[in-house]
């Protein structure tokens, strides 16, 4: 067994030898080749630290504040745009990535520890800071595939989005931040310029029973609770009414 230069580790087990006194007079002149074992497992370590830094850089490069995490929720790599705002919505406890705001932070762990089952997807939720306002979404996109080979041990790609990142529009934020519906995401604009269930009903040609079903979605999924908030929320993100 050899230990990295960080949290990495390498275990090479030989087998096939004729007894177990064969055995341990082959481990003596395998020792030999530990420093080289263990070169080598330092400089794959910084080449794989290399490839994760510079994944997310050139993320930021479209102004996206991005982060890789491993399958438990460690961050193994994260931009600039991505600490900035680790202060006033992410922390690390315990190694691990988590929200400030507990309903946040909930949420993050659910979704984090789909990462560890063999049917995991990617999922977006609002992320709200100390205050309580949902201002910023969160999307978690698994590594699978080709992207699990690339990255080796990573789970996730991690992307905030809110108000002041300029490489989503606004007229479609609304809908693909929170992955609305089409009719959830009209309910939503509707309260954003101001309107009562009853006048989002009258203007959709729909019955208030269900606008007011398809609200509770749209605050289920946006994570806020009263139309004030939505409202307040919506308007952050850019013109949600175009």
């Amino acid at each position: 067994m050899i230990q990295g230069a960080g949290e990495d580790g390498l275990i090479l087990a030989v087998e096939g030898f004729a007894g177990h006194a064969a055995s341990r007079a082959a481990a003596r002149q395998l020792d030999l080749l530990r420093p080289h074992l263990a070169r080598a497992l330092a400089l794959s370590a910084q080449l794989r630290m290399q490839r994760l830094a510079a994944a997310v850089d050139a993320l930021e490069l479209v102004s996206v504040a991005a982060a890789v995490i491993d399958p438990v929720g460690r961050i193994e790599a994260m931009n600039d745009l991505f600490t900035q705002a680790m202060d006033r919505l992410l922390a690390q406890r315990a190694g691990t990535l988590r929200a400030l705001h507990p309903a946040s932070d909930s949420q993050l762990r659910a979704a984090i520890t789909c990462l560890q089952s063999e049917s995991a997807a990617g999922c977006s939720l609002p992320l709200r800071d100390l205050e309580g306002t949902a201002r910023h979404a969160l999307h978690l996109v698994p590594l699978l595939g080709r992207g699990r080979d690339a990255f080796a041990s990573a789970g996730a790609v991690i992307i905030l989005a809110g108000a002041g990142n300029p490489s989503v529009p606004g007229a479609d934020l609304i809908r693909a931040l929170f992955d609305l519906t089409p009719a959830e995401a009209r309910v939503a604009r509707a309260v954003a310029q101001g309107l009562s269930p009853a006048e989002i009903a009258a203007r959709h040609a729909a019955s208030q029973a269900t606008v007011r079903t398809q609200l509770k979605h749209v605050f289920a999924k946006t994570g806020v609770t009263r139309q004030t908030e939505l409202a307040v929320l919506l308007a952050s993100l850019g013109n949600p009414g175009a």
